[in-house]
């Protein structure tokens, strides 16, 4: 038995036209289905591009976040440690109460700042205030859990000095002004003071004990009466930052 091919029969000229003519649109038609497929799968990867951004914006943020956190709490630590240290080497001479500043006068004629001890922690009227710095001022107001402290800025903080090196006495006292400068005052024409030097407290007045640093000169200016004259002097201690101070509630005679 034979087998034999079936043979098809040849096209007609116009199935042959037709297919010519639809050849274009079924390509074209497959074209635009992969266009569209390719459409939808890039829409997908943007989306999730989207997504994994606003993922990452977020960690960012939360990252930013927790480094200021750990810069505050490292640059805390170096000034707990400042004072832990003036603690520690002065032990002998002060007993201290640590307060953190938590408020502040603004106004311009009152150089004020709040801390968060009062009486239920020992504080009183008139007791010094320092940081490792130098002196701050004095408390002078209490209420039972917060205290008012009286900047040197203040033209009523006045407090007995010395220069350090020459002993020459005089008194410190702020400009009431922004400056954030002191001076020191009742100076004789010919007393030995200069540029640089260091100005503590004298303890005289009664309330600041001796020894305490307040700044150093950084100008002399003789006054016109030609008998005296005054020095401008700038503060170890940077009023605009303060956020940690001691208080000195007790003072060791002799040592």
């Amino acid at each position: 038995m034979r087998w034999t091919s079936v043979e098809r029969p040849a096209l007609t000229y116009v199935e042959v036209l037709v297919r010519d003519l639809l050849a274009p649109l079924q390509s074209g038609a497959t074209t635009v289905s992969h266009k569209i497929n390719e459409f939808f799968v890039y829409f997908k990867r943007v989306k999730a591009l989207e997504l994994e951004n606003q993922r990452l914006k977020k960690e960012i943020g939360q990252l930013r976040i927790l480094n200021s956190r750990l810069q505050e709490y490292r640059l805390e630590n170096i000034r707990l440690r400042e004072l832990l240290k003036l603690k520690e080497t002065s032990s002998r001479q002060f007993d201290y109460i640590s307060a953190r500043v938590i408020g502040r006068e603004l106004k311009k004629w009152y150089h004020t700042i709040t801390v968060d001890r009062g009486l239920r922690d020992g504080v009183t009227k008139d007791m010094p205030v320092v940081t490792y710095q130098g002196l701050v001022g004095r408390v002078v107001a209490v209420s039972q859990n917060t205290a008012e402290v009286l900047l040197l800025l203040d033209r009523e903080g006045a407090v007995g000095a010395m220069i350090q090196l020459t002993r020459t006495p005089g008194v410190v006292e702020g400009l009431g002004d922004d400056s954030g400068m002191l001076q020191m005052i009742h100076l004789p024409f010919d007393a030995p003071v200069r540029p640089n030097q260091t100005v503590i407290t004298s303890g005289l007045g009664g309330i600041f004990p001796k020894g305490l640093r307040i700044g150093y000169v950084t100008e002399v200016i003789p006054l016109p009466n030609q008998l005296m004259k005054k020095a401008m002097v700038r503060p170890f201690v940077d009023f605009d930052r303060l956020e940690e101070v001691m208080i000195i509630n007790r003072v060791y005679e002799g040592d």
